[in-house]
């Protein structure tokens, strides 16, 4: 899959950080990315990782926790270590 997102975002609150990649400003429900990591608790190394694609994040040692255990949700997230 191929996608362009034109615009990142950076945020972080104590020990936890984030970062989008969207796709144009005007576009509400659009493409994106979504990568999370917390620092604050041992986690091995995971990282949260959502996105608008159902099909996304389909590799080895990636967990889904999003549309396939709740079919109506919009989009996808993942576990990954």
């Amino acid at each position: 899959m191929r996608i362009q997102l034109d615009r990142v975002s950076a945020s972080e609150s104590g020990d936890y950080y984030q970062v989008t990649f969207e796709g144009e400003v005007n576009e509400e429900e659009g493409p994106y990315v979504l990568v999370q990591r917390q620092f604050e608790f041992p986690d091995g190394g995971r990282c949260y990782v959502e996105t608008h694609d159902q099909e996304a994040g389909r590799a080895p040692g990636v967990s889904q926790t999003g549309s396939e255990a709740e079919p109506e949700a919009a989009n996808s997230s993942y576990a990954m270590s």
